[in-house]
């Protein structure tokens, strides 16, 4: 079990990264010519990454942000892709508006701020309101991860046409995958896998391109007849169920009932 500590220094680098940014350092090779001869050699190269809010409303104008914190404009950038950050920024202010009004701290300041007071409050908080799948840790760690996903322009987060795993949402094309990151969201309800948990969705979603693609799977038997597929038949209507309690929840209650 995680303990307290633990989910509040989670907490702080995820808040940390989404209002100050990121450094990274990593090793590089290097030659240098010294009297007539190259010689190699290591040396660590370190990266200053802007805050992902800022790369986030950079996404949503169709500019980018570089490592040297400065705008320029990106010809003909995808409306999907700022469309997914506009969403994205307005869950996270929404979302850390609800959390500033249960840990009582402050709301009536811009976003950035905001965050950053979550982090003290967080201190103060009880363990059951930092853990679990409803806790803030859960929630931070959420906003990072699409943050991270979404804000990609140059580097645009693949959209498979399947249904979100998240048996709460199942929006069919609401995943955005970032290869190259190694993360995962849904736009739709803002489930996430990281990079320990990515390759279970790779399966999972090759599975659904497999067998949820169409409103039936068909397959042939050796006669070349066509017959339904049994393996994503019980998926299918079980999904359908869910379906149709998300859709009653919904509809208003009939007065007198």
């Amino acid at each position: 079990m995680t303990n307290r500590q633990d989910l509040i220094d989670r907490i702080t680098d995820d808040i940390d990264e989404l209002v100050n940014g990121a450094t990274t350092t990593e090793t590089v090779d290097r030659l240098t010519h010294v009297k007539g001869h190259w010689r190699a050699s290591k040396a660590r190269h370190t990266v200053h990454h802007p805050p992902l809010l800022a790369q986030l409303r950079a996404a949503t104008t169709g500019s980018t942000m570089t490592s040297e914190d400065t705008f320029r404009p990106i010809p003909g950038s995808k409306p999907s892709a700022r469309l997914d950050a506009i969403a994205t920024l307005a869950r996270i202010d929404q979302q850390s508006l609800s959390w500033a009004q249960v840990l009582r701290s402050r709301r009536r300041v811009p976003l950035d701020d905001r965050l950053r007071g979550l982090i003290g409050a967080a201190v103060a908080a009880d363990v059951d309101q930092l853990a679990g799948r409803a806790g803030l840790a859960s929630a931070v760690r959420s906003w990072r991860t699409a943050a991270r996903v979404v804000s990609g322009i140059e580097a645009p987060a693949f959209a498979p046409d399947v249904p979100c795993p998240n048996t709460d949402c199942e929006k069919r094309g609401s995943l955005r995958v970032r290869f190259d990151l190694r993360v995962a969201a849904c736009v739709e309800c803002g489930a996430f896998w990281d990079s320990e948990h990515v390759e279970q969705l790779g399966r999972i979603v090759a599975w659904s391109a497999e067998h949820l693609s169409g409103p039936r799977h068909w397959l042939h038997d050796a006669e070349g007849f066509p017959l339904e597929c049994m393996e994503c038949l019980l998926t299918r209507q079980e999904m359908a169920e869910r379906a149709r309690g998300r859709l009653a929840a919904t509809r208003p209650v009939a007065r007198g009932a």
